[in-house]
């Protein structure tokens, strides 16, 4: 769990593998409140091992660190999505 969207609220990090409602390869961003879906990434070709949060730089936006099994690092964040 982490305020991935500064707004105070600890929300829920997911990661699917299998072919769930929202797809394979997925990672999911719950509301920490309601546990309803925020917002959600589908990685293209690999599949996701682990999930971290961190800031990487000084913009102040927290970012969801994603190691895949192809050994692709995924740096996701909300405003990337235009959310």
């Amino acid at each position: 769990m982490a305020d991935v969207d500064n707004d105070g609220i600890l929300e829920i990090l997911l990661v699917t593998r299998e072919n769930l409602v929202s797809g394979p390869r997925t990672i999911i961003v719950l509301d920490g409140r309601d546990r309803i879906v925020e917002w959600f990434y589908r990685l293209s070709d690999t599949y996701p091992i682990t999930i971290d949060v961190a800031g990487i730089n000084s913009d102040n936006i927290v970012s969801i660190v994603v190691g895949t099994h192809s050994e692709i690092i995924y740096l996701i964040n909300e405003a990337q999505l235009g959310s």
